[in-house]
């Protein structure tokens, strides 16, 4: 997404943030809206068309869809991604002219590693409210926006991921539902559990307990939505010891109990 340089005198102001975890569907396959929307996508697949450019987008892409412009958008394996609503906005509060509107739709950033960590921090960001909470998130926001920028205009500044950590994240991925030995993976990468945490924590913005967590969150989400597995069964399959402690989690974390989501979001 290559940018004029005029266009950074201008930063977004999101009026609206979302982050869905494990979304079956939209419940609205088009619409427009009369501002700025971005979906930043963690897990899943769709297909998408915004104006005249279309295509398929998975983890790691990001959707930006300018105003007053029809976005199609159909769910092809459920989605993780954060949705945001925003003004593209200058010091004097102009908004960023058609002329400088980005060619691409769909856009990555190489950095991996800082992409997971800024989304961990939009996704859980530290203690503030209201509009001080829209303000940090938009700062996060135009941060990707400018990495990207910056990737673009010179590919070599690109960053090169932590392999090892890359080993830990893929082993994670095919064991989250087993107990949790992070310290035994932390022993077999040559690392204490100080270092691997942190390295992981740098790497994707979660700690390996909360990115276990997560994941089987997302396995359970899965569960409730395209089963009909009772919790306790859920439960086992998903890596919780048992229905009573994912249902505590679970209503933790997502602010509704597991029979809650499924009736909300069972299709």
């Amino acid at each position: 997404m290559e940018m004029p340089m005029e266009a950074w005198d201008y930063t977004p102001s999101i009026t609206r943030y979302h982050y869905f975890l494990n979304k079956p569907q939209f419940e609205l396959p088009v619409n427009k809206q009369k501002e700025w929307t971005v979906f930043i996508m963690e897990q899943g697949e769709c297909s998408y068309r915004i104006g005249e450019s279309g295509g398929m987008a998975g983890p790691g892409s990001f959707l930006l869809c300018p105003p007053h412009v029809f976005f199609h958008r159909s769910t092809i394996h459920p989605l993780t991604f954060h949705f945001l609503v925003f003004n593209w906005l200058n010091q004097s509060g102009e908004p960023l002219p058609p002329s400088l509107y980005p060619q691409e739709t769909k856009w990555t950033v190489s950095n991996t590693s800082r992409l997971h960590s800024t989304l961990a921090l939009m996704r859980d960001p530290p203690a503030v409210t209201g509009s001080l909470l829209a303000r940090w998130r938009s700062h996060l926001f135009l941060d990707l926006l400018r990495l990207h920028w910056t990737e673009q205009a010179a590919p070599g500044l690109a960053h090169f991921h932590d392999p090892l950590m890359d080993k830990a994240r893929e082993v994670i991925g095919q064991t989250y539902a087993e107990p949790c030995r992070v310290r035994e993976l932390a022993v077999s990468l040559n690392l204490s559990h100080v270092q691997f945490a942190r390295r992981f924590q740098r790497a994707y913005g979660l700690n390996p307990s909360e990115y276990i967590r997560r994941l089987q969150l997302q396995r359970a989400c899965r569960l409730l939505t395209h089963t009909p597995l009772t919790l306790e069964e859920i439960a086992r399959e998903s890596g919780f010891s048992n229905g009573f402690y994912l249902s505590r989690v679970f209503s933790e974390k997502m602010h509704k109990s597991p029979s809650q989501y499924r009736a909300e979001h069972r299709v």
